[in-house]
């Protein structure tokens, strides 16, 4: 399965960096600092859910989730899985940029152990 996961089914422009790990379907990110935009690529994303839902995989025990920028629309598109499934969660928060002032958006984020009144972190920024 080669695909990425969002918030939606869609297709999405993937910016390739010239600093590979600031890679990102936010050309400003791609873009950070004095880095370039190598090319792009066209990706297929789905959510979490649907796949679950479809029998396509699994649900997961685990998620890992450092995607440079597209972080909360991964967990949108997970909520279902989350809720019934309970998986442990690492999320890494990037700044994301509408534009080419790079206004970071506020976000909020929460990581859960299995049981997810079990909180072990919750961070804010603005």
């Amino acid at each position: 399965m080669n695909l990425g996961l969002s918030n939606d089914s869609d297709e999405l422009t993937f910016y390739m960096s010239s600093q590979s790990g600031r890679s990102s379907f936010n050309e400003y990110n791609a873009k950070y600092g004095d880095e370039e935009i190598l090319g792009t690529s066209t990706v297929s994303v789905e959510t979490l859910d649907g796949l679950v839902a479809d029998g396509e995989i699994e649900p997961p025990d685990y998620l890992k989730i450092d995607v440079e920028g597209l972080g909360l629309e991964v967990l949108r598109g997970a909520e279902q899985v989350i809720q019934n499934h309970e998986p442990n969660i690492y999320f890494e928060r990037h700044e994301i940029s509408n534009d080419e002032t790079r206004t970071p958006h506020t976000c909020r984020m929460t990581i859960f152990t299995s049981n997810q009144n079990d909180c072990l972190r919750t961070y804010s920024t603005s």
